[in-house]
């Protein structure tokens, strides 16, 4: 749901364009946003139009990475975890991945799901890079070979996906890999509150929104009883950080607005 500063009229035009689309959504008023959802709407204009999207979600990515994981086994694939990735493999001109090279269970926060391939052993120790990555290939699938403790192996590939996240820059950089769009880690805060006062439907009842007037979201985290509030603001996205070395509480004024936002 759609707290913004419009008008009925342009909540229509809004409405009009998702039909185009196929996506049903309602434009509610102030009072019926209060009677359908039980929220607090004093501070909504009584004259403007709120754009509800009916019978649309979003992905838990907790789920959608465990259901990944789990499709990814069905298929044979091998998930290799707490590996340290320190770069990726090319080929003699550097113009193709060819691979990757891992240093197996040396990083706990590292993480690389890797498909069955044949391994050929490298010399040297691992690295204490935490980066992860994701490889395919068109080669046979064989055994793993035996692995010692210290040895870094190389991975062969026909394809490989970086899916190291805000580690992925640097990955391609330690691989000699010219990547035409400066990507960037940055710090984007989100606070919870439990809600253990509301019953599990109620708190399925409360739509995923997005509130203009205080720059921020929230929706319901139903595995763990919460509701997750975030920005929604581009200049609150945009703090560059090292994702080795940064912050990990929300700051207080942040913390501050997102809660007022929700018990208003």
């Amino acid at each position: 749901m759609w707290l913004t500063k419009t008008t009925r009229a342009e909540a229509d035009v809004r409405q009009q364009r998702l039909a185009r689309f196929g996506m049903t959504a309602s434009v509610l008023s102030r009072d019926a946003v209060h009677s359908r959802f039980g929220m607090f709407t004093e501070d909504l204009d009584p004259d403007a139009g709120f754009l509800c999207e009916e019978q649309v979600g979003y992905f838990d990515p907790t789920g959608a990475l465990t259901d990944l994981k789990a499709a990814c086994e069905r298929m044979g694939v091998q998930i290799q975890q707490s590996a340290a990735v320190p770069r990726i493999a090319l080929n003699s001109d550097g113009t193709k991945a060819t691979g990757v090279i891992v240093c197996p269970a040396k990083a706990p926060m590292s993480k690389a799901a890797l498909a069955t391939t044949e391994m050929s052993w490298l010399s040297g120790r691992p690295s204490s890079s935490s980066h992860s990555a994701s490889s395919s290939s068109s080669a046979a699938s064989s055994p793993p070979a035996a692995q010692t403790k210290d040895a870094a192996v190389e991975i062969s590939a026909g394809a490989v996906v970086n899916v190291a996240g805000p580690w992925g820059m640097a990955l391609n950089t330690a691989s000699g890999i010219d990547f035409p769009w400066r990507i960037v880690p940055t710090r984007v805060q989100v606070a919870y509150k439990k809600c253990d006062e509301l019953t599990p439907e109620r708190l399925a009842s409360i739509p995923c929104t997005a509130d203009e007037h205080n720059g921020t979201y929230f929706r319901p985290q139903l595995g763990s009883r919460q509701l997750l509030m975030g920005t929604i603001l581009p200049e609150e996205e945009s703090e560059e950080v090292d994702p080795d070395s940064f912050p990990t509480y929300v700051d207080a004024e942040r913390e501050t607005r997102y809660v007022s936002g929700v018990l208003a």
